[in-house]
């Protein structure tokens, strides 16, 4: 019996971490939703700056017709990442009518951060006429061990807060 007592004494401190682990995993997953924004932009933003923080998520919608040859060119800072890229077609089904091109951008990092884009056509020359899109933001860093995003917390730190 006595050699069983050390197993059981093993699996009830498993037990504790496996739910210390699991709180502490709810716990930056609620944070990371109630402490990261949505922006939803488009055209009338164009030369904006805007004050974000990691974790965030920009909603950009442009107007594309792609029938026409046009398409918007994205490119993004290093601190952004695009999560996703579609165009969507008009409502109005008529050959011709222009639709929407989405992107959902993610903000990785602090610091100054840039979204450039330009409509042109690909077979064109670079710099002949198509309408050019620029978005700034200024990206503040969350530091606060309790308001990190769940997606930015490492297993090593999970581990760490375990030990306390």
């Amino acid at each position: 019996m006595s050699s069983s007592s050390p197993c059981m004494i093993g699996t009830d401190v498993m037990r504790r971490y496996r739910f210390m682990f699991i709180m502490v995993l709810a716990a930056a997953c609620c944070t990371a939703l109630a402490t990261a924004a949505v922006f939803p932009v488009s055209e009338k933003d164009n030369g904006r700056t805007i004050s974000a923080r990691v974790g965030d998520t920009i909603l950009l919608k442009l107007q594309e017709n792609p029938s026409t040859g046009y398409t918007w060119t994205l490119t993004v800072t290093p601190g952004l990442i695009v999560t996703r890229d579609q165009h969507s077609p008009s409502i109005i089904r008529r050959i011709g009518a222009p639709g929407t091109h989405e992107w959902q951008i993610r903000v990785m990092q602090s610091g100054d951060q840039t979204i450039s884009a330009v409509y042109s056509r690909a077979w064109e020359a670079e710099g002949t006429g198509g309408r050019e899109f620029t978005l700034s933001f200024r990206v503040s860093d969350i530091r606060d061990p309790v308001s990190i995003p769940a997606s930015r917390i490492s297993r090593q730190e999970i581990f760490d807060l375990l030990k306390r």
